[in-house]
């Protein structure tokens, strides 16, 4: 057997003898790691939600749980299954637990054990680490060096197929260009371009346009209406879409950023400008203009006129004034080498979450 093989040719590694007691998914494409998982569980287990699967994930810091996390994968791969059958012990996340227990991982490796197969989901191994797992089991490059070489472009094609969709080169490569080369974001972003369609066997690039501009600019305005408004929750759920999936990098531009840099600002940018059209809605308001007869600076969509109104109807001017001072300080935070990214909105949120 192999130390090393292909993503598409694990299946049949595994199928050729008795099952290694490790299977190392290596590199930094999340879809393909995913697969080796369910392709592990599918051909030792029969199926990829077996009971004889175990799911354990390691932390990015180091806690009490991390240590029992790292206690219950040792004692797990040496103990057998419940049900008699094989077991598969699988550790997501795993970079930052090798890094930390490095000695323990590199002494199990030594004995694994054949109760069980593990199965490690790693973004980057060093080569000690690298040549100790392909000394006991499969390693397998999912992207990166030395990885896949088919391009994204025709993963993407090759995924709308088997959704039974046509997807012409040139609207793979528009969706490769907006959305990169991450195949887990392609994947994604097929399966919701393939319900997008529906009957239509073609997908187009008016749906690629239609789901992945407005969709992106839309949570982004999404996140500065619902904080403006106190819908922390909401908000959230809001800021992770963008930082998770992209947003464009211009209010006019049709190429996807995930540059957490960029999105932070583009956040901030949105509630800003929520704030301040909910402190000019309030001025009128307090000044005896009626609700229909509110002006509004420049020519905006319903939509917008609404949560302006909603957010100066639900907030006190006090409340308005200090929620703009928090988004002048995040963003003079984020042009001036403060916290960026994820931490900065974090802060801005939780900073908001204090104003009544």
């Amino acid at each position: 057997m192999s130390p090393r093989v292909a993503p598409g040719a694990l299946a049949k590694a595994l199928r050729g003898g008795d099952p290694p007691p490790l299977v190392a998914a290596v590199g930094p494409e999340s879809y393909l790691r995913d697969q080796v998982l369910r392709d592990t569980a599918e051909v030792l287990l029969g199926d990829a939600s077996s009971p004889d699967l175990l799911l354990l994930q390691g932390a990015s810091t180091s806690t009490d749980v991390d240590q029992e996390t790292l206690a219950r994968f040792f004692d797990e791969t040496r103990t057998g299954s419940l049900f008699g059958g094989r077991k598969v012990v699988a550790l997501r996340h795993a970079d930052a637990l090798i890094a930390r227990y490095r000695g323990e991982f590199m002494d199990w490796l030594k004995s694994p054990g054949r109760a069980a197969v593990a199965v490690l989901l790693v973004e980057e191994a060093t080569p000690a680490l690298q040549k100790a797992m392909e000394a006991v089991g499969i390693v397998v490059q999912c992207g990166g060096r030395g990885g896949r070489g088919e391009s994204p472009t025709g993963f993407v094609v090759q995924r709308a197929s088997a959704r039974g969709k046509v997807l012409g080169r040139a609207e793979a490569e528009t969706l490769v260009e907006l959305l990169g080369a991450d195949l887990m974001a392609l994947e994604n972003a097929v399966e919701v371009l393939s319900l997008h369609a529906g009957e239509r066997e073609r997908i187009q690039r008016d749906d690629i346009e239609a789901l992945f501009e407005s969709a992106r600019e839309g949570s982004v305005w999404a996140f500065g209406d619902l904080l403006a408004t106190g819908d922390v929750a909401g908000a959230l759920v809001e800021a992770n879409r963008s930082f998770s999936e992209g947003i464009p990098e211009s209010s006019q531009s049709r190429r996807v950023t995930r540059s957490e840099s960029t999105v932070a600002v583009r956040l901030v940018a949105a509630f800003a400008t929520s704030v301040c059209r909910g402190l000019d809605v309030r001025a009128q308001l307090d000044a005896g203009v009626p609700r229909d007869q509110v002006r509004f600076t420049g020519r905006l969509p319903w939509a917008a006129r609404q949560s302006a109104l909603r957010v100066a109807t639900r907030r006190r001017p006090a409340a308005l004034s200090a929620l703009a001072v928090y988004a002048e300080e995040t963003d003079r935070g984020l042009k001036s080498g403060g916290p960026g990214g994820r931490e900065a909105i974090a802060r801005l949120v939780a900073a908001v979450s204090r104003v009544p």
